[in-house]
C-alpha cells in the first residue's frame, strides 16, 4: 500500500492517439506491516483494441 509517507510517481512518456497506445514509467515505495519495497524502474505500454 502507498501512504503519504510511501509515495510514487507515474510519468506518461508517449500518448499515441492513432494507434491508441499509452506508454510510461513509474516508481514507488510501498509498505506492508513492517516491510517496505521500492519499485524503481517500472514500465508500461497499454493499448486499446
Amino acid at each position: 500500500m502507498t501512504t503519504s509517507r510511501y509515495t510514487g510517481v507515474v510519468t506518461i512518456t508517449r500518448a499515441d492517439t492513432v494507434n491508441k497506445v499509452v506508454s510510461g514509467v513509474f516508481r514507488f515505495r510501498a509498505v506492508h506491516g513492517q516491510d517496505s519495497v521500492l519499485v524503481s524502474s517500472g514500465r508500461f505500454d497499454v493499448g486499446r483494441r
